[in-house]
């Protein structure tokens, strides 16, 4: 509880209420079907079979996360994510970010619009104060996105191959995979390539509880999170092979949603997240 002391002390300090991402973090798509994507050519495959998980109507509305040099960061500053469904539609949400420079509070907001066509996201738009950035997606017939388009220009495409996924360039260069679990979608592995090396040189393994993902029951999968599929559980612990290891302590609430978490890095480093929900 004194975790919790400390956040409400720190938000009435930056005079805050106000988050999500990724799981943005934490932002669904449809999880069937092989799909290899060349730059002309999509080859399609008989799809995976997920296994089924009941679907609600709870969804998460605001993520706070705080972040304090007394948990080891260089700034103090609080993230607040809000979130606007018509129903379980994700429509948009806003990142508000809160940086305390000790004598004054500098506030930065971001707002992310999403554009529905036939039930999918086709487009977002990205805007911040100065400026504002538009992306178009693609999608293979399993509601999947296989190329995401910046400003008209390919950025990245995906190819699906049973529950691994490999991420592209746009000169077709390998510079991502993932791995995903086939019964819930969670992802298990994450790798990419760091420095000047073409070769996938950093790997990040997952481990997940049994309880629900906040975004769990979202209709549309936001298209630019870094996952592919929509896990339906929590990640608990990220172990990279550089040795940083990330491990969180999750409360939850009697629908066994998170509504607090403590997140601690090997580094020392540690962050505080509250989530709040619909209903």
């Amino acid at each position: 509880m004194k975790h919790l002391k400390d956040l409400s002390t720190s938000f009435l300090k930056l005079a805050v209420v106000y988050l999500s991402a990724i799981y943005i973090a934490l932002m669904l798509s449809s999880c069937s079907g092989d799909v290899y994507l060349d730059f002309d050519t999509v080859v399609e495959n008989s799809p995976p079979v997920l296994a089924e998980h009941t679907k609600g109507t709870k969804v998460c509305t605001k993520r706070i996360i705080e972040y304090n040099t007394s948990y080891g960061w260089s700034v103090n500053h609080t993230d607040i994510y809000s979130y606007n469904y018509e129903g379980t539609r994700l429509l948009d949400w806003s990142l508000m970010r809160l940086v305390d420079n000790l004598t004054t509070v500098d506030t930065l907001i971001t707002t992310y619009t999403n554009v529905y066509s036939n039930d999918q996201i086709s487009s977002m738009s990205v805007e911040s104060e100065n400026d504002i950035v538009y992306y178009d997606f693609q999608y293979d017939d399993y509601n999947r996105v296989i190329q995401k388009i910046k400003e008209g220009v390919v950025e990245n495409k995906y190819n699906y191959i049973e529950r691994r996924v490999e991420i592209r360039d746009n000169q077709d260069l390998l510079v991502g995979e993932h791995q995903y679990a086939l019964d819930n979608n969670n992802l298990k592995e994450a790798k990419w390539s760091e420095g000047s090396t073409v070769d996938l040189n950093v790997i990040l393994e997952y481990s997940h509880d049994n309880k629900n993902m906040p975004f769990k029951n979202v209709e549309s999968w936001y298209p630019l999170s870094g996952f592919r599929y929509l896990g339906i559980n929590n990640i608990i612990e990220l172990n990279y092979s550089n040795n940083l290891t990330i491990t969180r302590d999750i409360q939850y609430d009697s629908d066994e949603f998170p509504n607090y978490i403590y997140e601690t890095y090997s580094d020392g480093r540690s962050r505080i997240e509250v989530l709040e929900y619909n209903n």
